[in-house]
This record gives C-alpha cells, structure tokens and sequence, in this order.
C-alpha cells in the first residue's frame, strides 16, 4: 500500500529515508530449561553463574567504552545503570541460594528476577516501566550466557533503517549511524534510555508505534519522521520529494535554532518569559543546559525510588550534583510523586494487604497524599534537599496539593526535616523557597489562599486537564476527551495565575501546554511567568516566544477566554493565523 502512514512517538529528531530491514526479537523464549539435576555439581552452578556474571559484565564495558567515544560521560552514564544491576547484592544471593538449594543456575536466576519485578508488569507508569525494560536488558544477556548464546544485535554492513519490536540500550549503543540511518520500533516511549541514545548519536527514531514490525518488510523503501513521530511506508514520489525538501528545511531549522540557545527568551516587545526544563532522569541535563535552559523547572525524583527506597545520603549526593551543575539558575525538585499502580514494586500500598488496590490510583493515595502518610520516606527527601542546597539555588515543590491544609502540613514536615538536621549536626539553609503544583480543580479554586501559604505556584496542565474533564490521558478509549484547550482548563489556569500575581507570587507551568504551539501565545497573554518543558522542545519555544508581541498575546487570551467550546477555540486561533504572521507560522508547523 502507497503512502501507509503510522503515526508514533518522535523519539529522537530528524528525517531520513531509506531502505528498511526488520530485525526479530532477540529475546529469549519461553522455552522449557532441560536440566538434569541429578548429575548436576552445586558448585559448579555457582562457578556457571559467576562466569556469566563476569562475561555480561566484560560485555557491558566494552559496549560502555565504544558509546562513550562516540558520544560523551554522561550519556554513557546510562549503561552504568545495566552494570549496576550486576552488583545487586540481593539477586546474586537469591540465585547462588537457589542454587544450594538444588535449582540450576538458570532457573534459580530466572526465580530470583521474576521475585525482583514482581507486580511491575502491572505497572502502568512509562516512565517505570521503561527503567525496567533495563533490567531485563541485562537479565535476557545473563540468560543467554548461561545458555552458551550470544546477546548480540548482529547489524548488516549496508546503510539501512532499523526495524523492530524494541530495542534496549545495550543494543542501542552498538549502533552506528553511518548504517543505521534511523530506526523505528513497536514500543517504547520518549523518556526511555533507548531514546535519550539515538538522541544522543543523531539518529532520528520513532517509537511507540505498536505494530510496524506488522506492516514493514526488509527492502521496502521507508520515511522516519523523527521530529513528528511519523513513518511513511512505500511513499509515493510526491510525498518522497515532499520529504527530501523538508529534510533540507530541517537542516536549516536546526541551524537556526541552535544560534537562539544564547539568546534571551523574551518577546518583541521585550516581556521576559523565564524558560526551564522539566528533567526526567539525569541524562537530560546536559541537553538542556546546550539549549540554553534558565533553570530546572521539574526535577522528577521518581528515577531514585525505582528498585528500593533511597537512603537520604543516596538522594542528598543526586540532588547537589543538579545543583552544582546547573548553578547559578535555580534548581526545583518536585518531592516524591508516586501512588497508584507506582507503589507496587516498592511494596509500599496503603494497606497491609497487597491484594487491596485503588480501584482508581489517579484519584487515590497518591501524590503528597502518599508523603504525608509516609512521613518517614517523605522526611528523609526533606532532609536530602535540604542538604542539597548549598549554594541557595534549590526549591521544594510539593505535587498533587488538593487544598490549605495539605500545604500547611507539607511545611510542619519541611520544619521537622530541619529540626532533625540541626540535632544531627548536619550542616544545611535554613531559607528554601517552597512552591505546589496546582494540578488538581480544587487548588486552582483556591489558588488565592494557597499562594499565600508559599513562595511561587507551578501548574502542572496534564493533570490538571485530566482532573478537570475526568479523563484519563492514558486511556486510549477517552483520549478524545483530553483537550488542554478546553475553556474550562484555560479559566483555571487563569484564575491561578491571577489569583498568584495579586498576593505577588510568580507562576509557571510545567507541563505539556507549555510546548503546544497553539497554547503558547494564549498562555504568554494569561501572564504566566514561566514555562519549563521537556529540553527537546526548548529551543522551539524560544523561537516562538521571540516572534510574539505580548499585546498580541492578550488580545489572544482575552477573546480566548470569552469562549465556551473547544471547537470556538480552535477556529479563533485560526482566525488569527491570517492576521498575525507568527500565529500563521506556529500554525503551519503544527498541522504539517
């Protein structure tokens, strides 16, 4: 069929066509393990087991050296996460147990990394479920050794586009971009490790497509859209011209964007917007400070709590690493955001019984909810940021704040976290700037009496959106109900930002509208006073801001705001795209 279109997840920017070949799965099968325990020697199980251990290890470092020489510490960092795996004292002793108990080496390894990820397949989190598919990374090369197999990706020589059902870092690292041009692959998502590589090496990805190992074979001709999240299969020679002149705009485009990174993000008529990143692992640090981030507006700090409960001087040497780093812009670290489905792998659900779960996490015991129930996990992150702020360039933001009373309770914490410092002699501010995310419909309600309680308000759109049209975006049967240009959205986000500017406080958003191109100039004429988004979209942020006039983003906001339905929205952003060049420009751009 010409002109198949599958649309996915941009994974790593740029455009490329090519000739595709389709890798199978280099995953082990689920095929029985033959094993004849009556001749079998416990110890040279374990002897079996740590030469395994040994070999993946040998494996990973030279895969590790090879990436780094390609690309720089930090990114090969990621594979330093595979190796740690390695040295989880609580597997090797599990498996070497099993073994004296009378189970081979694989089968004892195998029980021991199924008891490690127990309940993570019900995991429903991205952002979890991606750190695992690490982990089982390095447990399929483990298998494999033990099985006398090679876990490796074997490339052709030829320049060719990669397809396939997924593909992990190790595998990722080995790839060469002078062959494969560019890769597609069924599943994973924006924030996987996979994805921050092939940003990392300069091969646009799409991934996320589901089932495009169905419709592609070796040797059709294929377009990766990297900057869309689009694959053309079989295109046309209309659509492969169309594509080969918007690879030669890309190319320009990049290059101008890349000459904003030291420019200051203000509009034409000279309003400053402050303009941060939201940080998801550490990787993406130094992507964003290349793009001339003026701060970490979100640091995540779900990453630490992905295999056990970080110790406090685990989280206060993470914290003052993003601190030092990005001084002397400000460093905002969101406290721990997990409940729902999250709480599984930890073993930490709200009741002793782990069959009882919410019947909705998104509404449940979740967020500061859950910290304020945990007060001695939710401490112990207190006290790290806390320590983590020498340089007085950290801030606290509590997430999921519902009303008053949870904020005045999260600051009791925060003055306990201290009083704890002080009688240990542990040296830390006493001053630290505390914000909340207004995410939920009842904060925005009260944004007045909430901002008086704190230093600054971050409003996160995603949940919020969800909160307020009681959808879940996850829900591929009410993702046609998600619309963060819904009136209703846009009014509370307004009614926030006011309600904050007449007690003096600052506003920002953190979340996904802050890089939709439509929301943008809407969002600028509300007076919010910064956005952070994903590095990836900082520059093309900046872009737009620079072209805008904030006179012309209130008169946007303004009618805006007059409107009842989404559609109304829609056109009237249309309607503007005629009259003012920007608005035509973003628009253009965002309907490619």
């Amino acid at each position: 069929m010409k002109n198949k279109l599958i649309r996915g997840v941009p994974a790593s920017p740029g455009i490329v066509i090519g000739k595709a070949v389709r890798y199978g799965s280099e995953k082990l099968k689920g095929s029985k393990v033959q094993e004849f325990k009556g001749s079998m020697v416990k110890g040279d199980e374990v002897q079996k087991f740590e030469s395994a251990l040994d070999t993946v290890r040998r494996e990973l470092e030279l895969i590790r050296e090879d990436f780094l020489s390609r690309t720089d510490e930090h990114h090969a960092r990621i594979l330093d996460a595979e190796l740690l795996v390695l040295e989880d004292e609580t597997l090797m002793k599990n498996t070497i147990d099993g073994i004296k108990k009378g189970a081979s080496a694989i089968e004892s390894f195998k029980a021991s990394m199924d008891q490690a990820l127990k309940g993570f397949d019900r995991v429903k989190d991205e952002y979890i479920r991606e750190r695992v598919a690490d982990i089982r990374d390095v447990a399929e090369r483990i298998l494999h050794s033990l099985k006398g197999q090679s876990r490796k990706l074997s490339l052709r020589k030829e320049k060719h586009i990669l397809v396939a059902t997924d593909l992990v870092p190790s595998d990722t690292a080995m790839l060469d971009k002078k062959i494969v041009t560019g890769f597609a692959t069924d599943l994973g998502g924006e924030t996987s490790h996979t994805s921050i590589m092939a940003r990392a090496l300069k091969i646009p990805a799409v991934v996320g497509l589901k089932e495009i190992t169905k419709f592609i074979e070796t040797g059709e001709e294929i377009i990766i859209d990297g900057n869309h999240g689009v694959v053309v299969i079989d295109p046309d020679e209309r659509t492969r011209r169309a594509y080969e002149k918007r690879i030669r705009e890309f190319q320009e485009y990049e290059r101008e964007l890349l000459s904003l990174a030291s420019l200051p993000c203000k509009t034409i008529d000279g309003h400053s917007i402050e303009l941060a990143c939201n940080i998801e692992i550490p990787e993406e640090l130094d992507a964003a400070l290349d793009y001339g981030a003026s701060g970490v507006g979100l640091m995540r700090t779900e990453f630490l709590y992905l295999e056990k409960l970080p110790g406090e001087e685990e989280q206060c040497k993470t914290y003052s690493s993003f601190a030092k780093k990005i001084y002397p812009h400000s460093l905002i670290i969101r406290t721990l955001d997990i409940g729902g489905d999250k709480l599984i792998g930890l073993g930490l659900n709200p009741t002793p019984t782990s069959e009882i779960r919410d019947a909705n996490p998104f509404l449940g015991w979740r967020g500061i909810r859950f910290s304020l129930g945990r007060q001695d996990i939710f401490i112990a992150q207190l006290k790290a940021i806390l320590r983590a702020n020498k340089q007085g360039n950290v801030k606290l933001l509590f997430p999921m704040i519902g009303g008053v009373r949870e904020v005045l309770e999260a600051k009791s914490c925060v003055e306990e976290a201290k009083a704890q410092l002080s009688r240990e002699g542990k040296t830390y501010r006493k001053n630290i700037e505390i914000g909340v995310m207004i995410e939920v419909p009842s904060a925005a309600l009260i944004a007045g009496a909430i901002a008086k309680e704190v230093d600054f308000l971050s409003i996160g759109s995603n949940d919020l959106t969800q909160y307020t049209l009681a959808c879940d975006r996850g829900n591929i049967k009410v993702q046609d109900y998600y619309n963060p240009l819904h009136p209703a959205v846009l009014k509370l986000i307004k009614r926030t930002i006011d309600a904050a500017h007449s007690v003096r406080k600052w506003v920002g958003c953190c979340g996904e509208l802050g890089n939709h191109p439509l929301a943008l100039p809407i969002l600028i004429g509300l007076g919010i006073d910064e956005l952070s988004v994903a590095p990836l979209y900082l520059l093309e942020v900046k872009k737009n801001i620079r072209a805008l006039s904030m006179d012309e983003a209130r008169i946007i906001a303004n009618e805006v705001l007059s409107l009842e339905t989404e559609e109304g929205v829609k056109r009237y952003v249309k309607e503007m795209k005629k009259k003012i060049p920007v608005i035509r420009e973003i628009m253009e751009k965002y309907e490619e």
